[in-house]
């Protein structure tokens, strides 16, 4: 992630406070800046402001990529293990030798937080971090400058990462932080230091490494440590004010027993809700579906009326959100290549991460960023016509098409200036009919369309990838329900396995998932890891069995409560290996044997050196199953 930088004297200041002298050489360039936080030799894109940090993993050692980090132009490392000075790598660079390199990067973040004096809000819950974070900035006026995590990066690294972007020039700043284990919130607590904390939820869905749901709520709770004010439903005060020390802040339900502590009153009607705040009130259309999306946007609502939103303009900003899914989207265009966009409000952060993605498609094809104006960035029209320059330089995009209808010629040419050798052409449009034409016009080329949500580009991803034809599925819930009970009686079975892998088969996994859930369906069943967070994350706590897991995502899998099927004696040996890692024990795991179908499974001759890894492990044997051959 890229942050406005540090000049080399105040990076070489910090190392040496930061780790003892003798483990300190500084033998890298004594001019440049330090602006580029990286642990992946894959996305580095301007080595020379770059520091590497080599992070170890389960299936990764970042020592292993140091000579290629250096041959790519880094000159800043920070590593976990002694080193050799004059290793090629090192013998030209400024090197941190640091027993935890990942808290040298957290290090790094919270020295760059404490020169921003506003308010830095941190979001915690089981779940709704993420939408909660991008719809408060949705609530409020263009006019506040909001920093803020990209995506839903709330991770020991995705945190710091976002912490390094934080500069003065922002009003307030708002980073997601998510835990999977005892004391990880204490660490991100001290990178973040927040003024203020937002609790969206507190439920079951991370609950495999703690004792208890008091436990998860007591840990997350240590984020808000010496905050002024913590902001969250009025159901979650219970359950949290034991361990906050600030006034609570909350929302409730007009019909909720405790209802005359909250600041923001709700009280839901047919097809809307009635929000009264402050002896007013407005009447609210929501544009959701779910119960869970509600108690999201009121939590947004209250977080955005203490940060200037207003209550009046809440009606129309409330009626532009969207569900979110916080992730970029990829489609094949006609005419040749991808067209890329994400769900994501529109910011600088996120603007990097999908630059990033745009680069990545890599091939040769032409790449073209339609970008829309970023006012809620805290910079005057200029210097975010300078930041888009450097962003597209950075990225070495072909094309940038700018969607700026308030921008003055003067903010345009900025852009152009700021590219200074780049061969990047910009365009800016004020005209969305010139957009759509062109857009029409362009032939094979990898294209990023980012924008914020209300901008309404509808019309230009239209003619970038046009919709052939528009296919309605009716799912007949009651039917699907019936059949469910039918065939349990017909077979008389003791359990039940729904798949509802491939996105439902194209309908929608939550509705599915939570529909047989209610049914009593014992376990529910998908292709990859990322389809049981969503479960997962939607509030399913039904057992998900996850048929096609990548080991890279064995993490993923365990923080979130998801079962592995394992096909292979090697399958098992790095499910194991991972295990004892990281100190897991009793995971339940489901075994395929292959019964003659050959695809996957495994053979008789494995059974045998399967349990033999099995035996005395820290998994636990859940099932076994196979693909019966015609």
């Amino acid at each position: 992630m890229t942050g406005q930088g540090w000049a080399v004297d105040a990076w070489r200041d910090f190392g040496r406070q930061c780790v003892p002298t003798l483990k300190c050489s500084f033998r890298g360039p004594d001019s440049g800046s330090v602006a580029i936080l990286s642990s992946d030799t894959r996305t580095l894109h301007q080595p020379e402001r770059t520091v590497f940090f080599a992070l170890r993993g389960p299936w990764h050692d970042g020592h292993d990529h140091l000579l290629e980090a250096h041959n790519r132009g880094v000159r800043r490392f920070v590593v976990g293990k002694s080193i050799d000075a004059n290793a090629p790598w090192a013998a030209d660079s400024d090197v941190l030798v640091a027993d935890d390199v990942l808290l040298v990067m957290q290090g790094m973040a919270r020295a760059q937080r404490n020169r921003f004096d506003g308010p830095v809000l941190a979001i915690t819950g089981s779940n709704g971090k993420t939408t909660v974070k991008e719809w408060v900035v949705a609530l409020l006026p263009e006019s506040v400058g909001v920093h803020r995590s990209p995506m839903s990066h709330n991770s020991q690294l995705g945190v710091p990462l976002s912490v390094w972007s934080l500069d003065n020039h922002h009003d307030l700043s708002f980073i997601e932080a998510g835990i999977s284990q005892p004391g990880e919130m204490a660490r991100l607590a001290q990178c973040i230091h927040p003024t203020e904390g937002v609790l969206t939820h507190l439920g079951e869905a991370h609950l495999g490494n703690f004792k208890n749901p008091a436990h998860l709520a007591e840990e997350k709770c240590t984020l808000f440590e010496g905050c002024s004010r913590v902001f969250m439903p009025e159901e979650l005060r219970d359950a949290s004010s034991p361990h906050i020390g600030g006034t609570v802040v909350t929302w409730a339900f007009r019909d909720d027993p405790a209802s005359h502590q909250a600041a923001l009153l709700v009280e839901l009607q047919a097809d809307r809700m009635r929000l009264e705040w402050q002896g007013r009130t407005v009447d609210v259309a929501w544009p959701f579906a779910s119960d869970a999306a509600i108690r999201n946007a009121c939590t947004a609502a209250l977080v955005a009326l203490h940060h200037g939103g207003r209550l009046e303009e809440l009606p129309q900003r409330i009626a532009q959100l969207n569900e979110l899914t916080g992730r970029l989207s990829t489609v094949h265009r006609p005419r040749g290549g991808m067209l890329i966009q994400d769900d994501c409000n529109h910011d600088f952060g996120s603007l990097e991460v999908a630059m990033k993605a745009l680069v990545n498609l890599g091939d040769g094809c032409r790449r073209v960023a339609v970008v829309g104006d970023v006012p809620q960035s805290g910079l005057d029209a200029l210097a975010r016509a300078k930041r888009m320059a450097s962003l597209a330089s950075l990225f070495a995009v072909d094309n940038l098409w700018l969607w700026v209808p308030s921008w003055t010629e003067d903010a345009c040419l900025a852009v152009e200036q700021g590219l200074g050798g780049s061969p990047c052409a910009v365009q800016c449009f004020q005209c969305l009919d010139d957009l759509e034409r062109h857009a029409l016009e362009l032939g094979e080329a990898h294209v990023l369309v980012k924008s914020a949500s209300h901008e309404r580009l509808a019309p230009v991803m239209q003619a970038l990838a046009p919709v052939r034809h528009v296919t309605t599925l009716t799912l007949n819930a009651s039917a699907l329900v019936d059949n469910l009970r039918r065939l349990k009686r017909h077979v008389d079975a003791q359990g039940v396995i729904a798949v509802i892998k491939g996105l439902g088969y194209g309908t929608d996994p939550v509705v599915l998932g939570r529909l047989l859930e209610a049914q009593g369906v014992d376990w529910l069943a998908v292709a990859y890891a990322d389809e049981g967070v969503t479960l997962r994350e939607a509030g399913i706590r039904a057992r998900i069995l996850v048929l096609n897991p990548d080991p890279a995502t064995f993490d993923t899998m365990h923080d979130h409560s998801l079962e592995p099927q394992l096909v292979s004696p090697k399958h098992v040996s790095m499910a194991v290996q991972w295990a004892n890692s990281r100190g897991v024990s009793e995971w339940p795991v489901h075994l395929k044997l292959d019964t003659g179908m050959h695809r996957l499974g495994l053979a008789p001759d494995e059974d045998a050196i399967v349990e033999e890894l099995l035996e005395g492990s820290p998994l636990v044997l859940a099932s076994v199953m196979t693909h019966l051959a015609a």
